[in-house]
């Protein structure tokens, strides 16, 4: 017993103190928020690039004791395993990832970040209806998978009766163009480039409406509502910072290629305007952005369609509900921002050039 008091003695006097655990934004102890984006998908990289550089922001989160990490993913179901292991915080995607990851992840769809639409690209003179047996590009079980699901049958045809080729879609239009594929179907910024690209040889056939979503985890919004509500605040000011004056939209541009070409390590296939038009299309000149469309949550809205086409194509399970999807929309989180400009500067602006 006496050698097991020195031995004690000896680690309490010479061994260095067990940490204590404190409570997340305590003194000393720093959150560390993850937001993900994707470069190559507009206007949603534009944000990302705006947000990333809002100083208002950092110095926020500072005083909150918090740090944020911005990571690029190439497409929505790179965010999905991230998002199911709690590595992610906030991100902002498509309408169909967003379902799958509300389905699998407690998640809060806060706002919209983009309503477009995902098409379906052909050579010039052609019709759905001459889809019939051709070969179709297509990532499967995505918005434009989607899309090119109600394309098919405003003409009477099934998936049965064309060819589907699962493919990456920045190979879409040079795969078009070399005659691998008669058709593909994709999301924006990928038509508008293609017909940038080949205006005389390509064509939409046919459009989708599609929208893209800020989400946030629902742990970080009941742990820590203070740093979600600075996150939502740093969306409001981003968009009117964009919408403020045309240089600073061309500015985000910049920013946007400049990264899209670091992130894909080639040259863009978009330009500056392009970026430009595609945002002020998708998101500026829409009044509403970035609350929720009304009933974006009730059965029969389009996000309620596209979970049932989830379920078809196997991406959920077949008795999956729509109401596990239907209590992640939380509408009164920048509505709180809204409601108090003094607590959040919204038109004031401060970012890193």
């Amino acid at each position: 017993m006496q050698w097991f008091a020195v031995v004690m003695l000896f680690f309490l006097l010479y061994s260095p103190a067990w940490p204590a655990e404190r409570a997340a934004g305590s003194p000393g102890d720093t959150t560390v928020v993850s937001f993900a984006y994707f470069p190559q998908a507009v206007p949603v990289a534009v944000l990302g690039e705006v947000i990333k550089r809002d100083r208002l922001l950092a110095k926020a989160l500072h005083r909150l004791n918090t740090e944020i990490r911005f990571q690029t993913l190439a497409k929505g179901n790179d965010a999905l395993p991230l998002l199911r292991a709690g590595q992610i915080d906030g991100i902002m995607f498509s309408d169909l990832p967003t379902i799958e990851a509300c389905y699998q992840s407690k998640l809060h769809i806060v706002g919209i970040v983009k309503q477009s639409y995902s098409a379906v690209v052909g050579r010039k003179g052609t019709m759905v209806s001459d889809l019939r047996g051709k070969r179709i590009g297509n990532a499967i079980g995505s918005t434009s998978h989607y899309a090119l699901m109600q394309a098919l049958a405003t003409a009477r045809l099934t998936e049965h009766d064309v060819t589907i080729v699962p493919m990456d879609v920045d190979a879409m239009p040079q795969s078009l163009a070399q005659g691998g594929i008669d058709a593909f179907a994709a999301w924006e910024p990928i038509p508008t480039a293609a017909l940038s690209r080949y205006p005389d040889r390509f064509a939409i056939l046919f459009r989708q409406k599609s929208n893209s979503y800020f989400v946030l985890a629902q742990n970080l919004v009941t742990t820590h509502p203070d740093i979600a509500r600075e996150l939502a605040a740093s969306l409001v000011r981003a968009i009117h910072w964009l919408e403020r004056d045309r240089k600073n939209l061309s500015r985000a541009s910049f920013w946007t290629i400049r990264t899209m070409r670091v992130f894909a390590g080639k040259e863009p296939s978009l330009t500056e305007a392009d970026i430009a038009r595609i945002t002020r299309n998708d998101l500026i000149d829409i009044p509403s952005v970035p609350l929720l469309p009304k009933g974006a949550e009730n059965p029969g809205s389009i996000l309620a369609k596209q979970f049932e086409f989830l379920k078809l194509v196997g991406r959920l399970p077949v008795g999956a509900s729509w109401e596990t999807v239907q209590r992640s929309f939380n509408r009164d989180l920048i509505q709180q921002v809204l409601a108090n400009p003094k607590r959040y500067p919204l038109y004031r602006f401060d970012y890193a050039m």
